[in-house]
């Protein structure tokens, strides 16, 4: 268990990287940004921890399952080491019991670090519970992720996918424009989106098309912005 002993709050801007040792009232604001972001498809949220700790700490060696890395104790530059936005998710909502995975070079080397702090367990993309792609998703990696069964579909993963740039102004360029619908959207609504391959959404389709089976998404800018994308909401490229 990790113990703040000294605390001198710098101020973080909105869409810098996440601190990897988040308090109660930081973890808070992201888990409400996020679950906003999922309840809202089309709603886009913007993460921002607030007031970071620059902590000396007092730490354990946490204990983690057989997947996971060894893990010394924490030091105070390993404390203040942060996160790309897109691992936000992972920080918050991970644990012993969710496996994790990363579904490229980039994301495996912080994946390992989240593992640390968490103590999730590290497995593979069809066993994982939370899945970290830094890099576009190919769609048989898409493919692989576990949907859950008809029984159990709360068992499914949840893809957390850094993309360029989000954007519900018609005005700001982007390489895509999505019309998005289903529950949680009156009627319709657009986003435009920078980042995902073109086949995502096609790909995206098959693995939510046995409902209540699917994956559920959320799209993460390098600026911190959050589009909740449940297995639920369908897309349209527009654009």
């Amino acid at each position: 268990m990790n113990t703040l002993t000294e605390a001198h709050p710098r101020p973080v801007e909105p869409g810098a990287a996440i601190p990897g040792l988040l308090d109660a009232e930081q973890r808070q604001r992201m888990f409400r940004a996020l679950m906003t972001a999922l309840a809202e498809p089309g709603r886009i949220t913007r993460l921002s921890a607030g007031p970071v700790p620059n902590p000396t700490v007092e730490a354990e060696s946490p204990a983690i399952e057989a997947e996971s890395p060894a893990v010394e104790a924490e030091s105070p530059a390993v404390a203040a080491e942060s996160f790309a936005p897109v691992a936000a998710p992972l920080l918050v909502l991970a644990d012993l019991l969710t496996p994790v995975a990363a579904t490229d070079e980039g994301a495996a080397a912080d994946l390992r670090r989240i593992a640390a702090r968490t103590r999730a367990p590290l497995t593979r993309l069809d066993r994982a519970r939370f899945v970290l792609a830094y890099a576009p998703i190919a769609g048989t990696d898409l493919a692989a992720l576990d949907a859950g069964t008809a029984l159990r579909p709360h068992t499914a993963s949840m893809l957390c996918q850094q993309v360029e740039q989000l954007s519900t102004d018609p005005a700001t360029p982007t390489a895509a424009t999505w019309t998005l619908r289903g529950p949680g959207i009156d009627g319709t609504t657009t986003v435009g989106v920078t980042g995902p391959d073109v086949g995502f959404v096609a790909a995206r389709a098959a693995v939510t098309a046995d409902f209540p089976r699917g994956v559920d998404m959320f799209l993460i800018s390098t600026a911190g912005d959050v589009l909740g994308l449940p297995r639920t909401t369908r897309i349209e490229v527009t654009r």
